[in-house]
């Protein structure tokens, strides 16, 4: 169980990385205002935000990306599954994540109003990093291939 949850932490946490380029991607192109972990974060720990220089921010969203790998793990999504079933979970995966933060925490915290009521390039890129997130995970979460390219074995049942 714990090397499930280190391996979905990892997968997540790695995952994370093509999401944040896609979010600064996105900034540079002025559809966000800001790098939205730091809309939350300077919202919910003002001082410790300020105190952090933005590494809050940062790992808030390095934590809730591992955070996320895990639940996709526990979930399944690391058992061996054809490439299509690991790509949609890990979308669905990055769905909860994002209805998560963009539904319930943003607006309840005040960062962000609920997607409806805001900007859509916003969203459209917040959503968009989202997917990503979702692919790499998916991709990520897989079973790597032993030597000679033969598959890793998936756990031992039956007692051999």
């Amino acid at each position: 169980m714990r090397s499930t949850l280190a391996r979905g932490a990892l997968a997540g946490l790695v995952a994370t990385a093509p999401m944040t380029a896609v979010l600064e991607l996105a900034f540079r192109r002025r559809e966000l205002p800001e790098y939205p972990p730091a809309t939350i974060s300077r919202e919910v720990a003002p001082g410790a935000y300020a105190r952090s220089g933005g590494a809050l921010a940062a790992g808030v969203h390095v934590a809730i990306g591992a955070g996320s790998g895990m639940l996709f793990a526990l979930a399944g999504g690391l058992r061996r599954h054809p490439l299509p079933v690991s790509l949609l979970g890990g979308c669905a995966q990055a769905l909860v994540t994002w209805a998560a933060g963009y539904l319930v925490v943003a607006p309840a915290v005040g960062a962000l109003p609920q997607p409806h009521r805001d900007r859509r390039d916003r969203q459209r890129a917040i959503a968009l990093a989202h997917l990503v997130f979702g692919v790499a995970l998916g991709v990520l979460a897989r079973p790597v291939a032993g030597p000679a390219g033969a598959a890793s074995p998936g756990p031992r049942r039956g007692g051999r």
